[in-house]
């Protein structure tokens, strides 16, 4: 099988997925703890927001690295598409004749801004999926 792809910043992402992982685990743990004797309404009502916002932040990390490719092989017919999970990979096979390339994005921080973001980007669409993939085709 030809590698067509091979994704050499994924360590990026897996930073970003443990912060978030941490950040809710600090939140859950201080809100699921024993309560605060001085805590008040507005105390607990940030809280409880503050944990369902990072809560929803989880599941948002979760579906980006299931659309984030790491690897795209060829194999003649099929390509195999191999992404992040949670723990570890994932991959899929799916016909050629049923893939296309989208425009390549450009995001970038405003001058000024440090230590700046300067990535490049494609979507990988398959038909009958409704979200793309996502293909870094940032310069290392």
């Amino acid at each position: 099988m030809a590698a067509l792809y091979a994704n050499k910043r994924a360590w990026r992402v897996r930073i970003a997925q443990a912060a978030v992982w941490i950040a809710f685990v600090a939140i859950a743990s201080v809100m699921l703890g024993p309560p605060h004797p001085n805590d008040t309404l507005a105390d607990v009502v940030v809280g409880y927001g503050g944990l369902a916002f990072i809560a929803l932040c989880v599941l948002g990390m979760e579906l980006y690295l299931r659309l984030y490719v790491l690897r795209i092989e060829d194999d003649g017919a099929n390509l195999r598409i191999t992404t992040l999970a949670t723990l570890h990979h994932r991959t899929r096979d799916v016909p050629r004749a049923e893939t296309s390339f989208g425009a390549e994005r450009h995001d970038f921080s405003p001058a000024g801004v440090s230590p700046g973001v300067d990535n490049t980007w494609r979507t990988f669409n398959v038909r009958g999926q409704r979200l793309p993939y996502i293909v870094d085709t940032t310069i290392d």
